[in-house]
Order: C-alpha cells, then structure tokens, then sequence
C-alpha cells in the first residue's frame, strides 16, 4: 500500500484542503485512495503526536494531555488503524494531511518514529507533500492566528531577526530532514496558491481525478483584518483582565469577524518594500534551496506599502463595540 503524506506547511491552506478531502472520500475511494479517522479528522495530528519524542519538558499543554490520556495510547491508535486498514490490498492508496507533521516533528529521529509507525501497519511506500509559501507571507498570518488563538499582540511585521523565528520557517534544514528520511525523490513541493491549491495538489497524487466532479475547495478560516487586530491590541490590558479564559478572547475575535469582516475597506498587516527585501534576503539560502530542488522561487512578490493604510470609520466601530460589550 502507498502512503501520501501531506505535511504542510502551516498557513498554507492545509484545513480547507483537508475538510475537502474528507468531504469527497466517496469519490476519492472510487479512485482507490482512502482516507482513515483513526489519526484524528480531518486533521491527522495523531500522527505527529505518536512520533514525537515522549519528554515533558517544554512540551504544549496539549501534548502533555495526550501523554497523560490512556485512551490516547500510541499502540491503541496503530491498533485501531491497523483495523482500518485490513481490508486494504497493494493497489489501495492512504491520504494522511497535517500540518502539525511538519511543525511538531523538529529532529530527523522523529520524523523516522513517524515512517516506522507507518511501515508497522503495513505501508511500504511514501510520497511527501508540502506546500511552500514566502516566510513573510507566513508570519503575517501566523500573526492573525495568535489573536484567534486569544494572544493579543501588536499586529507589526519588524526586521526577520527580530521575530522568534521557529523551525517552521527554516525551510532548506526541515525538509532535509524529510529527504533524509523518506528520499529524495519522494518529497514533492507545489508553490502555495489559493486559486490553484487543489489543482496543484490533484495533480501530484493523481493526475486523472476530475476536478470538476469534487466539491468545491471553502476556505474555512475566517480573515482578520488589521483593523480588528489594531483595536482588540490597543485595548490589550482591559481586555486581558476582563477575558482572563482564552475562549473568552477567542470568542471575542470570533465575535468581531461575524460583525465586521464583511465590511468593505479593511486590510491586512502591512509590508513595506524594504521589508519585503529584507525578508528575502534573510531567507536567500531557503529559497535556492526550493528553486533548486523544485523549480520555483519562494521570495515574496506580494502588494508592499509604505505605511499601514486602516480604515479608522471602522477602528472606530470595533473599538466602540469592544467597550460596550466588554470593557
């Protein structure tokens, strides 16, 4: 049996893809590719957590719950994928999408746990598949994720070297570890793009799928713009203290994008140009490495500004919404 593992990257587009591939299963199985439950969906992130090295110290609360859950036993989740998979044959395919194998897994003795958890409930051979954008582009993102996720911190892109730069963006040392695992061969990159995300990704693991006949790829996670971020920041203190629960905060932002984020006019974190040169810069060495390796540049070519447009009619609405509702 053939193992397609989708890694990533985050920011990528990896929970529209991966509700998508779970919403078409019945087309895809017509097709020999299966898709399981047993890793967690559509989200396979027991995967990663079933590789990862078992140590406590400095590990997410999240992975400390799995380590401590009985019913989240490694062996118990191979046990009970060993039982999805029973009824496969060599001519079956498995689609595996998270994008936490990417970003959990940081050492290459991980990254082997995870093939040899693979090879022990029967795959034989792997095909990797990751999903590359520019860094500044990531970061800018990740940024809208953190206030999702309840962290409420200024919304500014400064200088490469004055972010914690984590594993993920170190692209050329990640998926070296990856090829050194799995082959060379068996690592495919496609250039991120919304419009042609699904395209790119039928295209490597099945050429003859009919796009036209799967649902359409939704794009599951809501935007957030600047000027939500900008008025939830300048009201950081108060709302800390009143939202003390992160589902408080998370809740709050949710509520902020049902109310405003159909609103004409808003816009995101700016870039400037010479930011966007400097990030290119910095990751000069990473972007060789992808054109080199996969025939595509990962510099950013994105819209730069000067300074950071925002449309203070609606800053004004957010902020007077924020102190009726919660300060």
């Amino acid at each position: 049996m053939h193992c397609f593992l989708h890694i990533g990257v985050e920011k990528t587009g990896t929970t529209s893809l991966q509700n998508h591939l779970y919403k078409n299963q019945d087309i895809l199985r017509k097709r020999k590719f299966i898709l399981t439950k047993s890793f967690g969906y559509p989200n396979n992130h027991k995967l990663s957590l079933i590789s990862r090295n078992a140590s406590k110290k400095k590990s997410p609360r999240y992975y400390l719950n799995f380590l401590n859950n009985p019913k989240l036993n490694k062996y118990r989740i191979l046990r009970r994928a060993r039982g999805e998979l029973k009824s496969a044959n060599e001519n079956h395919k498995f689609i595996f999408s998270s994008e936490h194998l990417h970003s959990m897994l940081k050492s290459e003795e991980e990254i082997r746990n995870l093939k040899e958890n693979l090879k022990s409930i029967g795959f034989k051979s792997f095909s990797i598949v990751v999903v590359l954008r520019p860094v500044i582009e990531m970061l800018r993102s990740r940024i809208s994720t953190g206030f999702k996720n309840g962290n409420f911190e200024n919304p500014v892109i400064s200088d490469p070297w004055k972010h914690k730069v984590p594993h993920v963006y170190q692209i050329e040392s990640t998926l070296k570890r990856w090829m050194n695992v799995f082959g060379n061969e068996n690592l495919n990159a496609i250039k991120y793009s919304n419009d042609l995300l699904l395209c790119d990704f039928f295209s490597l693991i099945d050429s003859e799928i009919d796009i036209d006949s799967l649902s359409h790829l939704e794009k599951k996670n809501k935007s957030l713009s600047f000027e939500i971020m900008q008025s939830v920041f300048l009201n950081k203190e108060k709302l800390e203290k009143n939202l003390v629960d992160k589902k408080e905060r998370r809740n709050l932002i949710n509520d902020l994008i049902n109310y405003y984020g159909g609103e004409a006019n808003q816009n995101k974190i700016y870039i400037s140009e010479e930011l966007q040169s400097k990030f290119n810069k910095a990751f000069q060495m990473d972007n060789d490495f992808i054109h080199n390796n996969f025939g595509f540049s990962i510099n950013s070519v994105c819209r730069t500004e000067e300074v950071q447009r925002v449309n203070n009619d609606l800053l004004s609405k957010i902020n007077h919404y924020i102190e009726k509702k919660v300060l």
